[in-house]
């Protein structure tokens, strides 16, 4: 997409896969043009300047946007962002991850001064921010490695499944949502959130504060067991381009769990090989088959640590269905149970990829970790499954000077 001199109202859309030779792999602005995009996704886009977007004396504004995968060819600036020559860009509530650029893995600005607010920028190459002239003006953002402004936070935003269930940033089944315990809940600033331009709520009004998140969910929803970060009104906007929807009790579903369904109890070595695996069980109410299986991700329900999606062989696209175990009577309480003739979904995780994901590495001799599965049905409805891990002594190395005497 190409916009001189002209302005353009763009929402809901979604640029994937698309190349430039030079500016903006999906956008270019140029010569006062000011377009704005609000609720669309940027991913896997490709271009020398500005994986994504160029802007060229633009003032573009986006609002609850995403920028995952995007990528600033042969040495390039800019992996989702380039901002050149008086390029005064607005964005707030924007999540970038897994953009990839020589200098500026989210934005690279050069003789600009965009201004960014309630931005999540997390696990883009290289470094998130190239803005060597220092007129970035970013606030009440999460930056990897910091960044100067008020309200800047520099801690893991936890997201759902950054890289998705494919393992690669960049396609759609990238999900860049908040999980439970994210310090980017209620962290944002509503003083900074824009005007609803692109009228996403159908009402004629384009004057009020933007309503819906990327989700076209309510933008202001409050966590009540998280406290506001700033003394504003609340409920406190969260960053980035999704609010955590129902905050505090976000799943109404439940599904039964069995980590290690053939072991009781489960215990987890912090240094095993190997793969966990893990049984989402079917019942007489939800028939696994219903699952998403693209949608999956392990988390711990303190909020440490990321997530991990499961192990999936590339080649080998049947689903591992079959009657498992049974749900038990006392989820908390550790038990071996017979089959109940109800089909079960087997997922695996890599014992390495798991503990490092998780940060289970850090947990004590003995400690048990609750771990929440998140995922939806094929319909849309969100569930949670849950369990708990015993972290075990770490192994012993084996002895450095060869065999081991008797």
């Amino acid at each position: 997409m190409w916009r001189s001199g002209a302005g353009v109202t763009v929402r809901n859309c979604v640029f994937i896969d698309n190349y430039a030779m030079f500016e903006g792999g999906a956008v270019f602005a140029d010569f006062m043009s000011n377009p704005a995009f609000v609720n669309c996704r940027f991913l896997g886009n490709r271009a020398i300047y500005g994986g994504a977007v160029a802007n060229i004396s633009s003032d573009p504004l986006f609002a609850n946007c995403t920028f995952s995968g995007n990528l600033a060819d042969y040495g390039g600036p800019g992996g989702a962002i380039d901002n050149f020559t008086e390029s005064d860009a607005i964005i707030i509530n924007c999540t970038f991850a897994g953009n990839t650029a020589s200098y500026g893995g989210a934005i690279s600005n050069g003789g600009s001064s965009p201004y960014m607010a309630n931005c999540v920028l997390w696990g883009d190459t290289e470094g998130e921010i190239y803005d060597p002239e220092d007129r970035l003006v970013v606030v009440y953002s999460d930056v990897q490695g910091g960044y100067p402004g008020e309200g800047n936070i520099d801690i893991d935003p936890v997201f759902a499944s950054p890289l998705g269930a494919d393992g690669t940033a960049g396609t759609e089944d990238d999900d860049l949502r908040l999980l439970a315990g994210s310090p980017c809940i209620d962290s944002g600033s509503n003083l900074q959130v824009p005007s609803d331009v692109a009228d996403m709520d159908a009402d004629g009004d384009v004057t009020e504060v933007l309503p819906v998140d990327l989700d076209g969910v309510p933008r202001f929803a409050d966590d009540p067991d998280k406290p506001d970060a700033w003394s504003e009104q609340p409920p406190i906007v969260d960053m980035g381009a999704y609010e955590r929807e129902g905050d505090g009790e976000p799943y109404e579903l439940s599904l039964p769990l069995d980590i290690q369904p053939w072991r009781c109890p489960n215990k987890l070595k912090h240094r095993a090989r190997g793969y966990t695996f893990v049984a989402l069980l079917g019942t007489m109410e939800c028939e696994i088959e219903m699952v998403d299986v693209t949608t999956l991700t392990l988390a711990r329900a303190d909020g440490m640590g990321g997530s991990i999606s499961p192990h999936v062989r590339r080649r080998c696209k049947r689903r591992a269905y079959w009657d498992i175990t049974s749900p038990r009577e006392d989820p908390d309480q550790c038990s071996r149970a017979k089959r109940d003739g109800l089909p079960d979904l087997l997922l695996k995780f890599r014992n390495r990829d798991l503990v490092k994901a998780l940060e289970l590495d850090a947990a004590a001799k003995g400690e048990t970790v609750e771990l929440v599965l998140y995922g939806e049905l094929l319909d849309g409805t969100p569930f949670t499954a849950r369990d708990h891990v015993t972290m075990t002594k770490r192994p012993r190395s084996s002895c450095r000077g060869g065999r081991r005497g008797r």
